[in-house]
């Protein structure tokens, strides 16, 4: 199905999403070299350290058409299925617990790449530089085409 099709039902855009759903609509590469699918998953719930974004917009740029239409892989992936989308905004929608520098409904935008926030390059505050970055949002984890999408909440990963 078209990607245009299917915006509407996955929350990203034309109101809040349902939260109180128990699944969401995610357009998912299914496994290693294959291409983009609409897929029902679960709503994902933080845990201690993490935070919900509810979706507000997932911009697409040559990286994910390539991904989507021949399934090519830009950085190790991780032989799992994962949601698309490494250009994410949205709102806090919840709280895992232990997180205390973002608040419930604050506008953030989320950073793809993930890091390690232990290497020096992290504790400098340099953290596009991490030495052990575990993957990127959205190219080998989960990431923004759906209706929420579930990240580390430690800054730098989600800017105000």
């Amino acid at each position: 199905m078209a990607l245009q099709s299917k915006v509407a039902e996955t929350g990203i855009r034309g109101g809040a999403a349902d939260m109180s759903a128990d699944t969401m609509l995610a357009y998912r590469i299914p496994s290693i070299h294959s291409s983009a699918q609409w897929s029902r998953v679960p709503v994902p719930k933080p845990s201690s350290g993490e935070v919900l974004i509810q979706m507000a917009a997932a911009g697409l740029c040559h990286t994910d058409l390539e991904i989507m239409d021949k399934g090519v892989q830009f950085v190790p992936h991780k032989d799992r299925p994962y949601t698309l989308g490494h250009e994410n905004v949205g709102y806090v929608a919840a709280l895992g617990p232990g997180v205390t520098d973002v608040v419930v409904g604050e506008a953030v935008v989320v950073n793809s790449g993930m890091t390690c926030g232990t290497c020096e390059y992290c504790l400098a505050g340099q953290d596009n530089y991490c030495d052990n970055r575990p993957g990127y949002y959205g190219l080998s984890d989960d990431g923004g085409l759906a209706a929420y999408l579930l990240c580390a909440a430690p800054r730098p990963r989600i800017h105000r």
